[in-house]
């Protein structure tokens, strides 16, 4: 397993954007330092450190707040060159990913290891011409993901204290030899741990367990007591390096994509936005029947002459309705047509990226469009209740308006009665 990291991925990717030179970058999200450039480092600013806390330790830093869309091509760049060395790659963020780079020394764990520590020193090779300066991308390589992912982090421990002057400059890769896991993790605190909440942190703590290796060697039942059985087994395979879970295949995300070409060149703007109305509403579709949300939008347009041109917009929330997909693909088009190489279009391509699975059903009001009477009543009730106070302001279930009424409502509600057809 080799576990990426790249401290300084969001500072270093928003420095190359706003053409800021060598100075202190800091990005910040919810009030806590998220990421930093190695020139704040060298001011003690980490992450997990409150915003004042990090003005007052480098008064001379350009503070900027998070906005996931624009880190994720970088993003993408990341996870494509770590595709390339391996075919089974799991992305955790747009700076953290975990690479499964297999046996390929033959099935022998120590030409395994020798084999996966060469090629992840090809991965940050190539790393480094893609990523921004700043941006210290490191690896740890073990043959559990838990192992390599407390290397990676030591790594970049050693990284920010040699920017603040301790120590001499680290290596960019720590590998942990087969057998010799729980040596490596028995010095590391618990706090390594993934997803040890404050209350397993105390309750360690009152039974004098501080480090992994303390961790490892506390009897089973002792734990099992505390903090449930299989809990207790769990942080104890991570503390002896025995971590069962496999990495994940989740990159190239699987992708839903909808085309529109013509026979000859188009020019006009508003053939072009009425087909990107038509390709919102073909992804929508395809969403809702699927039952998914995307995390991006990418619309590619081809040009009669010239490469084409593609655009990507990143979300945090999923999309799935046509509106929002709409207003997406629209706002992309005019960028590219903005920057028109020359020549008319032939083609766009819209794509819904980064799928999740919705886990929310759209309900309805009338639950089942009507037919479900057991659960329309209690609806009808309330409805009959506001009706009777409001008599006015109501609409008949099942009554559709007519273009007057539907006019008239937006200027004054109060003016035309729909329940009853009459003015006031």
């Amino acid at each position: 397993m080799a576990h990426l990291l790249v401290p300084g991925f969001y500072a270093a990717a928003f420095a190359r954007a706003s053409g800021l030179g060598p100075i202190p970058v800091i990005v910040v999200h919810d009030g806590v330092v998220l990421d930093a450039l190695p020139a704040a480092w060298a001011y003690g600013v980490r992450p997990g450190m409150s915003v004042t806390h990090a003005r007052h330790a480098c008064p001379d830093a350009v503070v900027a707040p998070f906005e996931s869309g624009q880190y994720y091509a970088q993003a993408m760049g990341t996870w494509e060159i770590c595709y390339s060395f391996s075919p089974v790659v799991e992305p955790l963020a747009g700076h953290e990913v975990i690479c499964d780079l297999g046996r390929a020394g033959g099935g022998n764990a120590t030409a395994d290891q020798a084999a996966a520590a060469q090629t992840a020193g090809q991965i940050l090779a190539k790393l480094r011409t893609f990523l921004p300066d700043g941006a210290v991308p490191v690896m740890g390589v073990a043959p559990h993901r838990f192992t390599a992912a407390a290397a990676a982090r030591i790594q970049v421990e050693r990284w920010r204290s040699w920017w603040r002057g301790q120590g001499a400059e680290p290596d960019a890769i720590s590998v942990v030899s087969p057998g010799r896991e729980t040596q490596f993790l028995a010095r590391l605190p618990v706090g390594y741990l993934p997803g040890l909440d404050k209350k397993e942190i105390a309750t360690l703590q009152m039974l004098g367990v501080a480090t992994l290796g303390q961790l490892a060697s506390t009897p089973a039942d002792l734990l099992a007591g505390r903090l449930g059985a299989g809990r207790a087994r769990r942080l104890q395979l991570y503390a002896r390096g025995q971590d069962p879970e496999p990495v994940r295949a989740l990159y190239p995300f699987p992708v839903v994509e909808v085309r529109r070409a013509w026979p000859e060149a188009v020019e006009d703007p508003l053939v072009l936005s009425t087909a990107g109305h038509d390709l919102a509403r073909l992804l929508s579709r395809s969403l809702e029947r699927d039952g998914l949300g995307c995390h991006a939008i990418s619309l590619e347009v081809t040009w009669e002459s010239g490469p084409p041109t593609r655009v990507t917009r990143a979300y945090g929330r999923l999309q799935y309705g046509e509106a929002g997909i709409n207003m997406a693909l629209q706002d992309l088009l005019g960028q590219t047509l903005a920057g028109n190489p020359g020549g008319g279009v032939v083609a766009i391509t819209a794509r819904a990226e980064d799928l999740a699975r919705m886990t929310i059903e759209p309900t309805s009001l009338w639950g089942n469009g009507g037919r479900d009477e057991a659960s329309v009543q209690p609806v009808e009730q309330v409805i009959q209740a506001i009706e009777h106070k409001y008599r006015r302001k109501m609409l008949v279930r099942g009554r559709s308006l007519s273009r007057r009424e539907y006019m008239l409502g937006f200027y004054d509600p109060y003016r035309f009665g729909v329940n009853t057809g009459g003015r006031r």
